[in-house]
């Protein structure tokens, strides 16, 4: 997930849902259900009742809460106009309902998932594999934004489709009672008017810090929004003169598959690193500008970020400075002499005071290559021995034969 040495492609998938009962729906006693009055108010049903549509569908309605109404025709089918709202009356008295034990009734899921190009490219079976073959987590969300795994489907099932009860459902989904609303504006229960449940299936064969996985892994992610839920179904009979017009309320599921998965990509690995690189250069460049040029210390750091050194062109040309930085090299008061002469034609001053500084500059370099040279010599006789004999003047070879150089190096030559 967002490793950047992957290329990732989307997912595509196909899920089929059924709804059926467990070995608690047949334990069902309406008598002891609170919501059914002892039993008055519900209904006992089975898968066929309260699912709708009874077809493969990505949205599917679990019914709570039933109303039927029986109605008659009252104006005729080949009749060119009704003076009544609805060519259909009531005969009765609405007859309204609970299913009972909605709770013991589970969702069993079969799905599965392809990347397409991968798996066209490569023939791969890590690239397209059913839920049978995945391992997977229900999730459910907590009030701090974490999500805690309240089950677990392991890949050794044995083809074995994945079945999760309601009571699994609502708890995931963070519905904590049918009897309750999940708004203070909404004036019925749950069970009465109705929910809808975004149920995710995330893909994924890759995790944080490691590469990925042999197999897709998936994971279920509930979320619940206080809509109220109608449907109106008709039921005709004698030729479609009379029908019970049946109005469910329920749990609305709404399936989404969506997730990424991803391979080890070389060109994808690149790029990332080229990208990254430029982004290191930009920051740098930034902080440059704004050290360099809008802080307040602005020239001491350009001083210090910056070391002006000789004039190269110079020295090819003059032998006396080309020994001398070539022995000096190290000597840091030397070199930021050096320095100082070639910064030196580039301050905004007079020509006199240009004169001026270059001569101190050459004054104090003068002064410090005399301290090395009687230095080296105090330390080593012969050497010293040898100086004097060729110098009575005590300075080294470079000092004798630098006034041209200094000169040509600061532009006074």
């Amino acid at each position: 997930m967002g490793q950047s040495y992957l290329l990732e492609e989307a997912i595509t998938g196909t899920l089929s849902a059924l709804v059926v009962t467990t070995p608690d729906t047949q334990r069902v006693n309406l008598e002891k259900l609170p919501y059914c009055n002892g039993g008055s108010s519900c209904q006992l049903c089975d898968e066929h009742d309260v699912r709708y549509p009874n077809l493969d569908t990505m949205q599917l309605l679990v019914t709570t809460h039933v109303t039927e109404k029986q109605q008659s025709r009252i104006c005729a089918r080949n009749a060119t106009m009704c003076p009544y709202e609805s060519p259909f009356n009531d005969t009765e008295p609405p007859q309204e309902y609970f299913v009972g034990g909605i709770e013991t009734y589970a969702l069993q899921l079969e799905h599965s998932a392809e990347a397409a190009i991968f798996y066209s490219e490569t023939r791969d079976s890590k690239f397209a594999a059913s839920n049978h073959e995945m391992e997977g987590t229900l999730y459910k969300r907590l009030s701090n934004g974490k999500s805690v795994a309240i089950k677990e489907f392991p890949k050794t099932r044995a083809s074995q489709p994945d079945v999760i009860s309601f009571e699994e459902i609502l708890e995931a989904a963070g519905v904590s009672s049918l009897e309750e609303s999940l708004t203070e504006s909404s004036q019925r229960p749950v069970r009465e008017s109705g929910v809808v449940i975004y149920f995710r299936v995330q893909y994924f064969n890759t995790q944080k810090f490691f590469a990925p996985s042999s197999r897709f892994i998936y994971n279920y992610h509930l979320t619940a929004q206080d809509a109220g839920v109608t449907i109106y179904e008709p039921v005709y009979e004698r030729y479609g003169d009379h029908r019970t017009l049946v109005i469910r309320n329920g749990i609305k599921l709404v399936f989404i598959q969506q997730g990424n998965v991803g391979k080890f990509d070389f060109p994808t690995l690149l790029l990332s690193l080229v990208s990254g690189l430029a982004l290191l250069a930009i920051s740098q460049t930034a902080v440059d500008v704004v050290a360099l040029y809008i802080l307040p210390l602005k020239s001491i750091y350009r001083k210090q970020k910056y070391e002006l050194s000789v004039n190269f062109g110079e020295v090819r040309e003059n032998k006396e400075l080309r020994e001398l930085l070539l022995n000096y090299s190290e000597d840091f008061e030397v070199r930021r002499l050096l320095s100082d002469l070639q910064e030196e034609k580039t301050v905004d001053s007079t020509e006199a005071e240009r004169v001026e500084r270059h001569q101190e500059i050459v004054s104090t370099l003068r002064e410090l290559l005399n301290t090395r040279t009687n230095n080296g010599a105090s330390r080593t006789g012969n050497a010293a021995a040898r100086t004097s004999g060729r110098h009575r003047s005590g300075t080294s070879p470079e000092v004798t034969n630098l006034g041209s150089g200094w000169q040509r190096l600061s532009g006074n030559a």
